[in-house]
């Protein structure tokens, strides 16, 4: 986890599989100051400790799932407008739903490619929030 530098935007990354997050770390890391967490939890703790520019948020998790730390999210006044993109194994139609319902900005979808999440980083900042067309 880097320490956060207020010129640049923070990306908060919440996922599971740790191989997952190093490898997006270092794809982001010479951009964006970056912060980890491997569970929903610890990732809601840096969100309210950091308050990142963007979060990236895995759907499917052990104990709390992405869906629940997002609601969780989107009920907090000082996080509401926080962007957000998902990153889920689920298909199209299965994360769409629920995505639309609570104000995604994105959904990108597993396997991903490096440079695909930069775009996708890239863009959900430079854009007004939410973007529902991206559903």
């Amino acid at each position: 986890m880097s320490t956060p530098d207020l010129k640049r935007p923070t990306v908060l990354m919440i996922d599971d599989e740790p191989q997952f997050l190093r490898l997006m770390e270092r794809a982001l890391r010479e951009e964006f100051t970056i912060l980890t967490a491997e569970d929903a939890l610890d990732g809601y703790a840096l969100l309210c400790q950091h308050k990142p520019d963007i979060v990236l948020l895995d759907v499917m998790m052990p104990m709390l799932d992405g869906w629940t730390v997002l609601r969780k999210i989107r009920s907090s006044q000082a996080f509401s407008k926080v962007r957000v993109l998902v990153i889920t194994g689920l298909g199209p139609e299965a994360a769409r739903h629920e995505a639309s319902l609570l104000g995604v900005a994105k959904i990108l979808h597993k396997p991903l490619v490096p440079s695909q999440l930069v775009a996708a980083v890239r863009e959900a900042l430079t854009e007004p929030h939410p973007k529902p067309d991206d559903y």
